[in-house]
């Protein structure tokens, strides 16, 4: 095994925290600048790992159930946003809904009212002109009378003027 293959087998064990097997352990023993790696290895890890552990001491330990507790709260909260915004559309259309049949009902009213007083108007304005006789003599001839205009429409050989 070659220096660089020991040295970078000696980091990752290092990282893992494991110490090196049998085989690492008969290079180490015979080569030195191998030996130095590892001495330098230990010296800054060691030197590393009281330093995290000196400034982890002094940090504030992190309220998980508090955590999970206000995630919680955000969720049913959210939730809840949801299912109001989904009644809020669900009122709006009702009521969008509701204002169109009135509307349509209004206008078919509106249009049914109109079409009964067109029709009204209409038919006293035709019982008012045909109330009186548009000639004085279109009614049906009298006894000892001159023809009159009917007379002469039924029987064109009666003279109509006297």
């Amino acid at each position: 095994m070659t220096c660089a293959e020991v040295r970078g087998r000696l980091q990752d064990l290092h990282d893992a925290g494991q110490s090196p097997g049998e085989e690492l352990a008969a290079h180490l023993a015979g080569c030195t600048g191998c030996s130095g790696f590892r001495a330098l290895l230990d010296g800054l890890g060691g030197r590393a790992r009281e330093a995290l552990d000196a400034a982890a001491a002094v940090l504030p330990r992190p309220d998980y159930p508090a955590i999970f507790a206000r995630a919680g709260e955000e969720r049913e909260k959210a939730a809840f946003t949801a299912r109001r915004s989904r009644l809020t559309f669900a009122s709006a259309a009702a009521v969008l809904v509701a204002g169109v049949g009135i509307a349509a009902g209004v206008r078919a009213w509106i249009g049914q009212r109109d079409r009964d007083m067109v029709v009204s108007s209409v038919n006293g304005f035709v019982d008012e002109l045909f109330a009186e006789p548009l000639l004085a003599d279109a009614g049906y001839p009298v006894e000892n009378q001159l023809p009159g205009f009917r007379d002469w429409l039924e029987d064109p050989a009666v003279p109509f003027l006297p």
